[in-house]
């Protein structure tokens, strides 16, 4: 299973834990409210929001560049204000024989809170959506997103594209039947996920079509990458109910200019691959900007037609 499917799933469950915790804690404001004796200091203390588990997880999370910040920052703010007004509740049923106006600011800052929460558990099960449940890698509707995000990330960094497809998957699928094929599509997927970095992005293209874009220093570094994903496959057979099959993939790789649109770095990136895929397959050709081919296997060049 993709990494990022498994966080989402732990995000998940962190929030359900939150959830819980919240919940237990407004019984005790329910049973403080029945009796005002018992013992509220951690609940009015000013910095009581920073004692809580949930502070304790946004922290570390807030402390990196994620795409998903900006719902964090929501329930940071919306569990400050929550146990602010919390501290003032309790602080007049000690002290005043009504608290309305306290218990009316709490129960706006609870639902602020509850409000922050939904959003977030709602955008991570949109972005769980968009996996693919074969190969547990991101489907191709994601990958639009992605490309802008790497663009725009480190304007001045070198980025490139990767497109493979496994070779003679139809001839897979004909001799041992498509469950078997789909077991071939989740082991690539497995494979795939170990031979790239955590940085890089990952999905599925389509069928056994598979994209990666990742950055590199130069159009070399970026050729011996891709060779190094395409030896994960070739070195070694796949070994499936008993089987043991050679499963190897081509490569078409380009680096993404600053002009590039998906479709112009696709474009190119394609017409590597067909290349590679009319070259005996299992091999890596890069195209340049104006769509020169070079086969790196063998170190082979090839001219565009």
């Amino acid at each position: 299973m993709n990494r990022k499917y498994k966080e989402i799933d732990a995000l998940l469950e962190d929030l359900n834990r939150a959830n819980d915790a919240h919940f237990s804690w407004l019984i005790k404001i329910v049973r403080l409210a029945a009796h005002p004796r018992l013992n509220t200091d951690d609940l009015t203390r000013p910095d009581a929001y920073t004692h809580c588990r949930l502070n304790h997880w946004l922290t570390p999370m807030l402390a990196r560049n994620r795409t998903d910040q900006r719902y964090l920052l929501d329930i940071q703010a919306s569990h400050r204000e929550m146990h602010v007004r919390c501290g003032e509740l309790v602080a007049a049923l000690h002290t005043a024989s009504d608290a309305t106006q306290e218990f009316e600011a709490f129960e706006g800052a609870v639902l602020g809170f509850t409000h922050s929460m939904r959003n977030y558990r709602n955008y991570l099960l949109a972005r769980r959506s968009s996996y693919d449940l074969l190969t547990g890698l991101p489907m191709r509707r994601t990958l639009y997103e992605a490309f802008e995000h790497v663009r725009s990330d480190n304007p001045h960094a070198k980025r490139y594209l990767m497109l493979m497809d496994i070779d003679r998957f139809k001839q897979v699928n004909d001799t041992f039947g498509h469950l078997f094929g789909d077991a071939v599509l989740s082991t690539f997927a497995q494979r795939l996920e170990r031979a790239i970095r955590s940085c890089d992005f990952v999905c599925r293209y389509g069928g056994e079509e598979f994209i990666v874009l990742y950055c590199a220093d130069s159009d070399t570094a970026a050729t011996q990458a891709a060779e190094r994903i395409r030896n994960a496959f070739a070195d070694s057979c796949f070994q499936i109910d008993g089987k043991s099959l050679p499963v190897t993939a081509t490569l078409g790789v380009t680096q993404i200019y600053q002009q590039d649109t998906l479709r112009s770095a696709l474009a190119r990136a394609d017409a590597a691959l067909y290349y590679g895929k009319n070259a005996n397959r299992n091999c890596t050709v890069f195209s340049n900007q104006q769509g020169e081919l070079r086969k790196i296997e063998g170190d082979t060049p090839m001219k565009s037609e």
